[in-house]
């Protein structure tokens, strides 16, 4: 393929820095990927969020030196080779690659599919229907059942399907690739990996850029603010007097509070202000101050918005500070 025209190229350097693009980083010539998210540029140096571990616990110092970075953009997998210079709890700070090369092999990025997901696998004797583990634009992979011992790397299934949400359905044939056990939360479960090796490019495409969006949404989450999940948290927006909307929280941190999204609110919409709320925890008051709403986002096709504190008085902020000790 011939090299991006300098246009192009310009247009893909810049979408790499972006706020909130996926990354993956790959230390040497390793497959396994650590999960991160653009923050910005600071002093010519691409500056990433904390990496979150594809599996396991991850040793920072594994990090040091020279890494592989892969992103998507317009939902085309792009790739650099770069070096990290230092790696914080608040960033991972590498060199900001001066070309980006469109990636060509078959590596996509893969996200955890959403609870209670289920695959349709139709063969000539009938239907199996079988848990999403795990999904990306190349494949996905199979909580197995003991019928499944006859499906073995390169076994073919006519016609795979799941469900994208918003009425969309994804189908497309499938061949088996891997197949083994892994470590699940009931202890050891049987997996089948499947490609889809002949997926038309607009059907890819829409994959790509489902996952795209699902890794994104759960990025943004994860690095607005180092949220707690705490038991109990309830949001009550004075709208009026004696007029009051409560809220149940999911999670809560120094900076913001995350809520649960219902059908009908437009009063309850990013960038929507709203001068008097509370927010308390086991129906005790931590704080009432004034609100503001950063963004929706989809999590697990739940809705969910973050609202957060632009004025806390310094008492507020201890109160707050103290709730959320380790």
């Amino acid at each position: 393929m011939p090299p991006a025209p300098p246009s192009e190229r310009v247009q893909v350097l810049r979408a790499s820095t972006e706020p909130g693009t996926p990354v993956r980083l790959f230390v040497g010539d390793g497959n396994q990927g650590f999960s991160t998210s653009v923050l910005g540029v600071d002093d010519g140096r691409l500056v990433l969020a904390p990496v979150r571990p594809a599996h396991g616990n991850l040793v920072l110092e594994r990090l040091l030196g020279e890494v592989r970075l892969e992103l998507v953009i317009a939902g085309l997998p792009h790739g650099a080779r770069t070096r990290v210079h230092a790696v914080t709890s608040n960033a991972v700070i590498v060199e900001l690659p001066s070309d980006l090369e469109r990636i060509q092999r078959r590596r996509y990025f893969r996200v955890r599919a959403p609870g209670g997901l289920h695959a349709r696998l139709h063969f000539e004797d009938g239907v199996r229907i079988r848990e999403l583990l795990d999904l990306s634009g190349g494949g996905c992979a199979l909580l197995a059942q003991a019928e499944d011992a006859d499906l073995v790397e390169g076994s073919g299934v006519p016609v795979l399907q799941f469900a994208l949400g918003d009425g969309r359905a994804f189908s497309a044939p499938a061949v088996v690739r891997r197949t083994g056990r892994r470590d699940g939360p009931w202890g050891r479960e049987n997996i089948l990996g499947v490609e889809f090796p002949d997926l038309p490019s607009r059907e890819r495409y829409q994959l790509i850029a489902w996952v795209t969006e699902r890794e994104r949404s759960m990025l943004r989450v994860r690095t607005l603010d180092p949220v707690k999940v705490v038991p109990d948290v309830v949001v009550l927006f004075h709208d009026a007097p004696n007029v009051v909307r409560l809220r149940p929280g999911a999670a809560l941190g120094l900076r913001s509070v995350r809520v649960r999204q219902f059908d009908g609110e437009p009063a309850l919409a990013p960038g929507a202000e709203h001068p008097d709320a509370e927010v308390r925890v086991g129906g005790e008051l931590v704080f009432r101050a004034a609100l503001r709403c950063e963004r929706a986002d989809l999590v697990d096709e739940q809705p969910y918005l973050t609202f957060a504190f632009p004025a806390l008085s310094p008492g507020a902020r201890a109160r707050l500070a103290e709730l959320l000790r380790p």
